[in-house]
């Protein structure tokens, strides 16, 4: 973590601090946060703990509950962003199969498949956590082919949120 005084201001740094920690997985998501605890562990006081934590809350990284407080959100995408999202790499994926058929990239389409029977399986299974890890790995599959790198570390930054 960067010490206090290389950001601009107290909120700035707990704000990237909790983004940090849940990065790491040292906040876990659903995991109840206090003020007071969070104000401890970064050793400021309350004031920009609750200035982050709004921000946080409006960005969708953090939930507030009612009767519970506010929470490490169980995905920072939701389901209608995500679904944004997918169309939006959807794009990508037709323009880097579109720059693979010009340039004759021959691609390994027996691993596309399994990836394709993975999603299917996890589907009918209802796991949800094995079907979107194998989604990804289809895109990447596909995008990894494509020579603009820009499109391979946007869909990275989606999925991972970096």
């Amino acid at each position: 973590m960067k010490s206090k005084r290389e950001y601009k201001t107290l909120d700035r740094m707990v704000y990237f601090s909790i983004i940090e920690k849940i990065k790491t997985g040292e906040l876990k998501p659903n995991e109840h946060l206090t003020e007071e605890r969070l104000a401890k562990e970064l050793n400021v006081s309350r004031s920009p703990i609750r200035k982050a934590i709004t921000a946080l809350v409006s960005e969708g990284i953090l939930d507030y509950r009612t009767y519970s407080g506010v929470v490490v959100r169980d995905s920072m995408i939701d389901p209608s962003k995500y679904a944004y999202l997918l169309e939006v790499i959807e794009v990508f994926i037709d323009a880097a199969i579109q720059k693979m058929k010009k340039s004759n990239t021959r691609m390994d389409i027996a691993a596309l498949r399994n990836y394709i029977a993975s999603m299917d399986r996890s589907s009918y299974l209802q796991n949800m956590e094995d079907y979107i890890f194998n989604q990804h790995q289809f895109f990447f599959r596909i995008l990894k082919h494509d020579p603009n790198p820009y499109y391979y570390e946007n869909v990275k930054r989606v999925f991972f949120y970096d």
